[in-house]
């Protein structure tokens, strides 16, 4: 079977110091490794219904990832009975493959809908301040954090890695995003907003303060690049797409890459923003289902759509003086790579080239 691989290389020199931002108690420093020898690993994913098999989280701790990143439905909430929203979290946190696992990996992250609260939902979500406390339970944050006292989960973290630095951006669009049009089954455009106006600010502070770092990781629970489907996405809202990527587009990182999930398939995306200045877009969904079969046209999709159960992979990898970035699919139940780029940091237009095998 022909497997594609999308290889995303970020040329960052000298040896390895790695370490998280905010919230980063689990996540040890590495000392430098052999070449070709893996420095660091990221891992993310979304969409697990925790009534669910979670056997698989065996798996992905047995790959020694430092970091999980959830990109949204940790859990099919889908109610507004808080006792029941509790419950549903409790049963995720109490099961012993992912208690193993959220032991021994740092967890971050952002929601979609089903862990917000409900299919779809938005600002006009009644328990939206409720729901919002138990995400920060869920992840651990303790009472006392600052975290708490705003109004969205959105923050940002950043990973130190030999004077190179990359931030973390994690998105809120459910807590201040307006109400979606549908017409006929499909979602339709609007002129509301995803983010509101208190997150669209620190947004445009937080990358205007990153021009020095090499890298920009975006958590988004909602797909942004991929605007031809049906679904929920951000050109439901096609100002804030286009104020989102004039953003990126004029910020000074070299790299930056969106993370999103929700779609029950993986795909990879690109879109150039302007001539030597583009940005990658990796989609994992789900963990525990997926739209097996999928078949959709995207014209921003590089290499193949894998409709199966999948999480994601950043692996930092070094190799002699360079630390490189490989982006990658890993099949749940097969355990292998099915998609896999990369291309240098510091040209980020100049992609090497594409591996089949």
């Amino acid at each position: 079977m022909k497997k594609e691989f999308l290889n995303f290389t970020f040329a960052l020199k000298i040896a390895v110091l790695l370490s998280l931002g905010a919230c980063a108690t689990k996540v040890k420093n590495q000392a430098p490794k052999e070449d070709g020898q893996l420095a660091f690993r990221a891992t993310f994913g979304s969409c697990n219904h925790q009534d669910e098999d979670q056997n698989y989280w065996d798996k992905i701790l047995a790959k020694n990832p430092n970091v999980w990143i959830w990109l949204g439905d940790a859990i099919y909430a889908d109610t507004k009975d808080l006792d029941l929203f509790k419950f549903k979290y409790n049963m995720l946190l109490n099961n012993p493959h992912y208690s193993k696992f959220s032991s021994q990996v740092q967890i971050t992250g952002t929601w979609d809908d089903h862990d917000f609260g409900e299919n779809d939902a938005g600002s006009d979500y009644p328990l939206k301040n409720q729901s919002r406390e138990l995400f920060w339970d869920f992840m651990g944050f303790p009472s006392s954090s600052a975290f708490r006292k705003q109004g969205g989960i959105y923050r940002s973290e950043t990973w130190s890695v030999v004077g190179q630095r990359v931030k973390l951006i994690i998105l809120d669009e459910r807590t201040f995003r307006d109400p979606l049009k549908k017409e006929g089954g499909s979602y339709e455009e609007t002129d509301g907003d995803m983010l509101g106006a208190e997150q669209w600010a620190w947004l445009e502070s937080e990358i205007k303060e990153s021009d020095e770092f090499s890298l920009l990781l975006i958590a988004s629970g909602t797909q942004v690049l991929n605007d031809r489907h049906s679904f929920e996405k951000w050109s439901n809202f096609p100002k804030s797409r286009e104020r989102l990527l004039n953003i990126l587009r004029e910020s000074k990182v070299p790299g930056k890459i969106i993370l999103s999930g929700d779609r029950h398939f993986a795909e990879f995306s690109k879109y150039d923003l302007s001539s030597g200045n583009t940005v990658y877009e990796l989609t994992s969904s789900g963990l525990t289902h997926s739209f097996s079969g999928a078949i959709e046209y995207s014209p921003y999709r590089i290499g193949d759509l894998w409709s199966k159960t999948n999480y994601g992979v950043l692996d930092f990898v070094m190799r002699g003086q360079d630390l490189y970035l490989n982006a990658y699919v890993i099949d749940i139940q097969s355990g292998e790579r099915k998609i896999d780029f990369e291309f240098p940091l510091m040209n980020p237009q100049s992609p090497v080239e594409e591996k089949s095998l």
